[in-house]
């Protein structure tokens, strides 16, 4: 009775006008930097989303496609992430910290752009998708060392896009979103089907899930409420092993 009641409270939070809960294939993320583009791909402004003073200024949430669980390989978010993916600006360090490897960063930049070439038709051809290809190509880091906003994108925020003359990010863009939507819910849909307990319904199994922030006692950046290891090799292969957090 309690994940029906938490289900049907997701759907009405769903048609919830001043605090929706976000669609499925999208989160709330607070990002820094808005790169406002023309049509063409040109680089209209970098918007800063922040307010309040010093050290603490709070940027502005804004609804994106949900993001990756980062580790130590190259993952790339859909349409934003922080300035090394999205723009190839090697992040600021103090000293006596390493310095970013330059090939890493590029490789992250290039994963960057072939998630967004990955988008299937309509949301290929949608004008906000061809302007941000068209601005990725083309931008050059002279050109943004020239901005004010130039010392803080060397922090590695958070960035990501818009077209001039709108309101919404390019992510949020109709056909672009409903492609997201779809796309996460073919990722979820898996070949493995099963009875869902709460629908009735039979559906894929998703494999993994996104971590869950705001649990007591766990990491700022989410817990898994349940994980599971499995040994894959080895004569004493105890098989699957629930893990709960506390």
């Amino acid at each position: 009775m309690i994940l029906q009641a938490l289900y049907d409270y997701y759907q009405r939070k769903q048609d919830d006008t001043e605090d929706a809960l976000p669609p499925f294939g999208f989160e709330w993320k607070e990002i820094p930097f808005i790169i406002e583009i023309d049509a063409d791909g040109r680089l209209v402004q970098i918007e800063d989303t922040r307010s309040g003073e010093g050290r603490k200024k709070q940027a502005r949430p804004f609804l994106v496609p949900q993001g990756v669980k980062k580790t130590s390989g190259i993952a790339s978010n859909l349409l934003w992430d922080n300035a090394e993916y999205v723009l190839a600006i090697p992040r600021k360090v103090k000293k006596g910290q390493k310095k970013p490897d330059p090939v890493r960063v590029l490789q992250q930049h290039e994963a960057f752009i072939e998630r967004i070439r990955s988008l299937p038709e309509p949301a290929a051809s949608d004008p906000g998708i061809v302007a941000v290809l068209a601005f990725l190509e083309n931008f050059s880091c002279r050109e943004l060392m020239r901005l004010s906003v130039w010392k803080e994108l060397r922090g590695n925020p958070n960035l990501s896009f818009r077209l001039a003359g709108e309101s919404e990010l390019i992510c949020q863009r109709p056909v672009v979103k409903d492609s997201i939507e779809r796309l996460a819910e073919k990722v979820a849909d898996s070949k493995d089907k099963g009875i869902c307990l709460i629908t009735g319904e039979e559906r894929g199994i998703s494999r993994l899930h996104p971590a869950i922030k705001g649990v007591w006692g766990a990491q700022s950046s989410g817990a898994n409420i349940v994980s599971v290891n499995n040994k894959i090799s080895g004569k004493n292969n105890a098989g699957p092993t629930p893990a709960f957090a506390s």
